[in-house]
């Protein structure tokens, strides 16, 4: 009777399920996405108990590229009417394939006291794995014209102009996105009727607002007058997918016009001109070399050349999401069943170092901590592996 009455006063003093002293959860941000479009997956660990060198790992993901968001957060937080304290890491998910993505492996490692230790400083190591979350990604919508995909959040285009010199004109073009990686921006085209156009290298840069990426694609273009005349600069629209409302949408730079009298046109210099003069027909000279060759590359519709030109400027800028793309898109030219990832790129290849150095490439766009790559090291890796292919289907 006695034992009786204690085991009913235990079951009204503890609750019907004790709150475990350790848990890790994995959120995702929303449950699908479009290709290429940022998703957010949150990975928390939560301890009501002392527990010590904490390290939080996160998911691996194949078909996509994971990217710490920001620092650690570290808060206090409730589960079940029971106290934590609480871990935070967030990652942003940019998936290249349309399908199911899995995220799996998360885990939390530390120390914490040993059960029933007699010693002051007894620690025992713990792991804990967090839960696997699939995330559902859509694939391409058919975009008209044969336009570029960019699904965003929010898209911004600018420009900006500043006179050189004689009717010389500096055009620089600002695509700002939100929610998309600036690998993905599309390279933006300038012509004018009646001027030569040389365009410029183009600058990328990634960074984080919030959890939302936020991609930059900065490119000047020198327009030079070849006569004088009013000139129309026409309109320059950019296509993009608004991933918030799942609709297409039309951003527009206005038309512009130039009047360029006829000392500012780029003529032959008379005798005694100024040295200023003089030295922008050298200018001339050499940007319209650069500028014929320019144009000789826009006249070829070769898919291919595009392909590989586009890969040169991601090693040149060390851009190793860049070379990735490249790399799978020349493959699509040079081989009748190209590879859909690195990996299975690698697996393609004879030549060891160029198998062992693509794989180096996965692995360091999936890993948390980006590697950094160099653009010599790009192109050294992106010879080996052309010149593999090309051999081996020779």
């Amino acid at each position: 009777m006695v034992k009786l009455l204690v085991i009913l006063l235990l079951a009204a003093v503890l609750p019907a399920h004790a709150a475990p002293d350790l848990l890790v959860e994995a959120e995702l941000e929303r449950p699908e996405v479009h290709v290429h479009a940022q998703a957010v997956y949150r990975l928390r660990f939560l301890h009501a108990t002392d527990v010590r060198d904490i390290q939080l790992s996160g998911p691996a993901v194949r078909l996509a590229d994971l990217r710490r968001i920001g620092e650690d957060k570290i808060s206090e937080t409730e589960r079940d009417g029971r106290r934590y304290r609480m871990h935070e890491r967030k990652y942003a998910v940019f998936p290249f394939a349309s399908g199911t993505l899995e995220l799996a492996g998360a885990h939390v490692t530390g120390r914490m006291p040993a059960a029933g230790g007699n010693l002051p400083n007894a620690w025992r190591p713990v792991r804990v794995e967090a839960p696997a979350r699939s995330l559902t990604v859509l694939p391409v919508d058919i975009q008209a014209d044969g336009a570029p995909w960019l699904p965003a959040n929010t898209l911004k285009l600018t420009e900006q102009w500043t006179r050189v010199e004689n009717g010389v004109h500096r055009r620089t073009l600002r695509i700002e996105a939100t929610g998309v990686e600036a690998a993905q921006l599309p390279e933006l085209d300038v012509k004018v009727d009646g001027m030569g156009v040389l365009p410029g290298s183009a600058r990328l840069q990634n960074h984080f607002a919030g959890e939302r990426n936020v991609a930059v694609r900065e490119q000047t273009f020198i327009i030079m007058p070849m006569k004088s005349g009013l000139f129309t600069v026409p309109p320059l629209h950019l296509r993009w997918w608004d991933v918030d409302t799942n609709t297409g949408e039309m951003t527009r730079l206005p038309a512009r016009t130039l009047l360029v009298s006829e000392s500012a046109a780029v003529t032959e210099p008379a005798a005694g001109a100024s040295l200023t003069r003089a030295a922008l027909r050298h200018l001339w000279v050499m940007l319209a070399a650069a500028l014929g060759a320019a144009l000789l590359f826009a006249g070829l519709r070769s898919t291919r050349v595009r392909m590989a030109w586009r890969l040169r400027l991601a090693c040149r800028a060390g851009d190793a999401r860049g070379v990735r793309d490249g790399l799978l898109a020349w493959t699509t030219s040079a081989l009748s069943d190209p590879p859909q990832t690195l990996d299975a790129l690698a697996e393609r290849l004879d030549d060891a170092a160029a198998r062992d150095a693509v794989r180096a490439l996965e692995r360091s766009l999936h890993d948390p901590q980006p590697v950094a790559w160099d653009a010599g090291m790009l192109s050294t890796l992106v010879a080996r592996v052309k010149r593999d292919i090309r051999r081996t289907t020779s």
